[in-house]
């Protein structure tokens, strides 16, 4: 059977689960012999039957035996129903699959609905054997769901794909983050790369200024403390200790970390001894953006950080001093805590300042800088 892409993806849908009917029942000479009372009473789903449909009569609901597991008729069915997990090509190709799969069938004790069968029909592409591990030997439409598309997927060949995917052709002077597939300029200031962006990695606790997606794009995300760090969010309010290691990727992509004290100290003394006497802040900001102040230089951007005034969120979550204040988390933390440091720029004077300290439930932005 091969599906008109021409028609309609409801017609498509319907297409598939006609032919999961009719290869269900095709599949097997007679229901008589694979019937039981109730899920619980089937038996063990082994090598011998895999392939094998099973109706469980009080409930009237087939389980196919895939792989060592029982898997839930509407649960192969119900995916594809899924506008955003499945094109009409993937279900054209398991449908032409499954089809030859049920004329094998005749021939051989191979299943109509066999590993590659499963592979194609996955939004991923890539659903092996191993992905099946739980607790139950029963696969339910929600659990399936959650293998297919989130993190629980192991199957390394799937992350590298879709890395290579996202991040094909980066241009020469720019770093692509795998995880998301965004693209941040490079710049090199003395001995480091740094890069010349804030990090717009969207995660829980991160924030669009005023939330507004714009902003981010522009400016970056605002993370807490602890959320920059990657670390569990009750470390906004105790101490991580040990936990910040050098260098800290922390929220940052492979190969770059978030700065510590060193590493933005080290960007402030080159700035200041080849900045011909420029306020070193004055260098790092953009010539752009910036409220100006009188008497405060305009940026000038000489090096290429790029700095740009992104503002914060308060604990109680206000947002203030976009056009005024950019203020960088950095890897440590205080005494106390609940507060940790942070270097600032600040539409009011031409410095870049180091010795501050707030609480870590502010959100802050994040410039990673390479190891």
């Amino acid at each position: 059977m091969i599906i008109n892409l021409s028609k309609t993806f409801c017609a498509s849908i319907a297409s598939l689960w006609l032919l999961l009917s009719i290869t269900s029942c095709s599949s097997n000479d007679n229901y008589s012999s694979h019937t039981v009372q109730s899920k619980d009473k089937l038996i063990s789903c082994d090598k011998k039957r895999n392939g094998e449909i099973w109706l469980v009569l009080e409930n009237k609901q087939e389980y196919h035996c895939i792989d060592g597991h029982w898997i839930l008729q509407e649960t192969l069915s119900s995916s594809a129903t899924q506008g955003s997990k499945i094109t009409l090509e993937t279900i054209s190709a398991y449908l032409e699959e499954a089809e030859t799969n049920k004329k094998d069938s005749s021939e051989s004790s191979s299943s109509v609905f066999s590993s590659s069968s499963i592979q194609k029909f996955s939004s991923s592409s890539i659903l092996s054997s191993s992905s099946f591990k739980s607790s139950s030997s029963f696969v339910s439409s929600s659990s399936l769901d959650s293998i297919i598309t989130d993190s629980t997927i192991q199957d390394s060949t799937l992350t590298d794909s879709l890395s290579d995917t996202l991040c094909a052709n980066v241009p020469a002077g720019m770093m692509c983050d795998k995880r998301d597939g965004t693209l941040y300029p490079l710049v090199k200031i003395g001995r480091q790369v740094w890069f010349a962006k804030n990090l717009n990695f969207d995660v829980s606790g991160s924030y669009c200024y005023e939330n507004k997606t714009a902003n981010c794009t522009k400016f970056g995300r605002l993370y807490t403390w602890a959320v920059a760090m990657a670390l569990p969010t009750n470390y906004n309010n105790e101490l991580a200790g040990n936990l910040l290691n050098k260098p800290l990727q922390g929220i940052c992509p492979e190969g770059y970390h978030v700065p510590s004290f060193e590493d933005f100290q080290i960007l402030a003394d080159f700035v200041d001894k080849a900045n011909e006497d420029e306020g070193i802040g004055t260098s790092l900001k953009t010539t752009e953006v910036w409220n100006q102040v009188e008497n405060i230089a305009i940026g000038t951007n000489r090096f290429g950080f790029s700095a740009l005034p992104a503002g914060q969120r308060t604990p109680n979550g206000q947002f203030n001093s976009l056009g005024d204040d950019q203020s960088f988390w950095i890897a440590e933390e205080s005494h106390s805590g609940n507060q940790a440091s942070y270097w600032n720029l600040y539409s009011e004077n031409d410095k870049f300042i180091g010795t501050y300290v707030n609480s870590k439930n502010y959100a802050y932005s994040v410039r990673c800088v390479k190891h």
